[in-house]
């Protein structure tokens, strides 16, 4: 999905507001420089151009390139993680079913307007949810 600039602007904006994406951002594998220039590599137009639009203005497109293909491998990194837990039976279906239902959650919240306690509810099931499927309560318990 490309965004106009107008849209990138607005959601990065929109970014740095939302208290669900801080509660996500500060507990994923990606630093918030790889998810800008990852949201900067969906605008329409060329590398310079792209680049040019990362939050953090004067930024090369060598340097551009490196955080989008570090964000990239933390990304995949991330899906092989899925893989491997679920190919020695770390991770079963029901667990990925969780996590896919918690995907169609939060596509939910984000189209609707929700109150902070609805999303502080939210964010509490996530980390809930985060902790029963890696097992560390279990371990702790």
């Amino acid at each position: 999905m490309y965004y106009s600039v107008v849209q990138k602007s607005r959601l990065l904006q929109s970014i740095k507001k939302d208290s669900m994406v801080s509660f996500l951002s500060e507990r994923c594998s990606l630093t918030f420089a790889q998810l800008d220039t990852i949201l900067a590599s969906q605008l329409e137009g060329n590398l310079r151009f792209k680049a040019s639009r990362r939050d953090k203005q004067k930024l090369s497109q060598g340097a551009f390139v490196r955080t989008l293909r570090q964000g990239q491998r933390n990304i995949e990194a991330c899906m092989y993680t899925l893989i491997l837990l679920e190919y020695l039976g770390l991770a079963g279906p029901r667990d990925l079913e969780g996590l896919s239902r918690l995907g169609s959650l939060m596509w939910k919240v984000r189209e609707s307007s929700v109150s902070k306690d609805e999303v502080s509810r939210l964010m509490g099931g996530i980390q809930d949810f985060a902790e029963s499927f890696s097992r560390r309560r279990k371990l702790i318990a």
